[in-house]
C-alpha cells in the first residue's frame, strides 16, 4: 500500500463520518475508493471493506484495544501526541499502513477566553475524547489546570463526565 493509496483509503472510509477527526481526514484526497461496507463504532473507530480487504480506521487508543501491533507508529505518534495531535491509524487486513497526525487549533480568542474566566474565579476544564497526551497540550497551550483535564472520554461519557467535575466544585 503506498502513502498516496493510505491516504485515498482513509480519506475515503473518513468521508462518511461526521467525527471531526474523521472530517478532516477526508479532505485529504479528493477522489475516493470504492468501499464494499462501511461501519461507524463510537470510541472504536470505522470499519469498511475494500473488496474482500477488511479496513479500519481507529485511533491509537482504540487500536492498542483491538490488540493490533502500533510499534511501527510509536514514534511518530508520541512525538505528534506530545504536539497537541490525534492519531489516526489505517489497518489493512489487520496490519497498520499508514497514520494520521492532526491537531485541532485554538481559536485565537479562546486563551484570551479561559483567561477573563479565571482571572473572574471560574475553573475552566478540558473534558476531551483525545489521547491524554494530545488534550493536555491543548490544555496547557489555552491556559487551563491540567488537573481539570479528562482525556479519553468517549461521547456518550461527556456530559456525565462534566456533571461529576460541576459536582466537586470544578
Amino acid at each position: 500500500c503506498t502513502p498516496a493509496d493510505a491516504t485515498r483509503i482513509a480519506a475515503s472510509v473518513a468521508r462518511r463520518s461526521t467525527t471531526t477527526l474523521s472530517r478532516a481526514l477526508a479532505t485529504l484526497a479528493p477522489t475516493e475508493v470504492p468501499l464494499s461496507s462501511w461501519a461507524e463504532e463510537p470510541g472504536a473507530g470505522l470499519r469498511a471493506t475494500l473488496g474482500p480487504r477488511p479496513i479500519r480506521l481507529l485511533s491509537l487508543t482504540a487500536l492498542r484495544q483491538a490488540g493490533i501491533d502500533a510499534s511501527d507508529i510509536e514514534s511518530f505518534s508520541q512525538h505528534a501526541l506530545a504536539q497537541g495531535a490525534s492519531i489516526a491509524a489505517l489497518t489493512v487486513d489487520g496490519t497498520v499502513v499508514a497514520a494520521f497526525a492532526l491537531r485541532d487549533r485554538l481559536r485565537p480568542e479562546a486563551i484570551e477566553v479561559v483567561r477573563n474566566l479565571r482571572s473572574s474565579g471560574i475553573q475552566v476544564g478540558l473534558v476531551s475524547g483525545d489521547h491524554p497526551t494530545a488534550a493536555q497540550a491543548i490544555a496547557a497551550e489555552a491556559g487551563i489546570d491540567p488537573a481539570l483535564v479528562r482525556a479519553g472520554v468517549r461521547p456518550e461519557d461527556k456530559a456525565a463526565e462534566i456533571r461529576k467535575l460541576a459536582g466537586t466544585g470544578r
